[in-house]
């Protein structure tokens, strides 16, 4: 079972402190500026379900290709562990843990995008710009 967000009617999504996503107004916008939001435009999210758990989905575009990228609390045992991105069935999966949540990037594309994905919203946690030193987990 899947609750869509309205892409047409939310004009920024953003993550709440339990991982749900919530429609706001663009006024924390820290994933969706600079460098990330010209490489890889928000499309809309949507509550998922993953395990019999309800968690947050940010939909990027890159290129062509969607990038749907499901946002856990690191604790929750839907989550899984982090892990190396890997090829599988055509699509690209990268897993990261980070700020005490656990990250799962899902894509039809190469996963270079995967990779630098992770990297500018990574950045954007933390208030850096992509490609600036960060020693966080």
């Amino acid at each position: 079972v899947t609750r869509a967000v309205d892409r047409q009617q939310t004009p920024a999504v953003e993550l709440d402190a339990i991982g749900g996503l919530r429609g706001t107004q663009p006024r924390d916008t820290r994933f969706h500026r600079g460098s990330c939001r010209q490489r890889f435009p928000l499309a809309g999210g949507r509550l998922d379900y993953v395990g019999h758990r309800r968690v947050g989905v940010l939909t990027y575009r890159h290129a062509k290709h969607v990038i749907d990228v499901y946002v856990f609390p690191a604790d929750d045992p839907a989550a899984g562990k982090p892990g190396p991105a890997m090829v599988r069935d055509g699509y690209a999966v990268a897993r990261w843990r980070d700020d005490g949540m656990m990250w799962w990037a899902v894509t039809d594309a190469a996963p270079d995008s995967l990779t630098a994905l992770q990297a500018a919203l990574t950045a954007r946690l933390h208030g850096a710009e992509p490609g600036a030193p960060y020693s966080g987990s």
